[in-house]
Parts: C-alpha cells; sequence; structure tokens
C-alpha cells in the first residue's frame, strides 16, 4: 500500500516459469517501521533463503536455513530491500 504514508511496502515474485524454475522474492519497506511479511502457501516454493538485505552491513547474506517459509512470518527492516531466493524441495 504505496500511497499510505504509514505502510510504504512493496513485494513482488520473478520467475514465474516452470513450478521448479527460479524464483526470486524481493520486499521493500519504505517506511520507518519494521513490517511483518507473511507468505500465502499457494504462492511459490515452500521455502526461502535470504540472500541479500540492506539492514546488512554488507548486504549479501548466505543464509543455510530458510529466512522465510509459507505462511511463516518475516519481519522486514524499516526503509530496507530484501531479495529471497526460492528453494525447490525434491523427493529422493
Amino acid at each position: 500500500d504505496w500511497p499510505d504514508g504509514a505502510r510504504q511496502t512493496f513485494g513482488m515474485q520473478a520467475g514465474n516459469g516452470p513450478a521448479d524454475g527460479p524464483r526470486m522474492l524481493l520486499l521493500f519497506n519504505g517506511s520507518g517501521e519494521e513490517v511483518a511479511f507473511r507468505l500465502a502457501p499457494e504462492l511459490g516454493p515452500a521455502s526461502w533463503a535470504r540472500v541479500f538485505d540492506t539492514a546488512v552491513a554488507i548486504g549479501r547474506v548466505d543464509d543455510a536455513e530458510p529466512s522465510l517459509v509459507a505462511v511463516g512470518t518475516f519481519l522486514l527492516p524499516p526503509r530496507s530491500v530484501v531479495i529471497f531466493r526460492g528453494n525447490h524441495h525434491t523427493g529422493s
């Protein structure tokens, strides 16, 4: 809801090709407040790894564990951009 001065957040998923294709999730928070972001279970991979975060000094993040899972919540820092890479699980 970008025009609302109290809630300047935006999220988008890139890479909506095949179900097992690469996907990125981009979250933007232009407000001065932390925002809880919750992902709907039907959107994309079951889990997402954070790969870039402007709230981290160097920006690049190497999270070994998923940072966001379907129906989970991620706290988006104030005035930040966070990028996630979709993790696809394959059965063996």
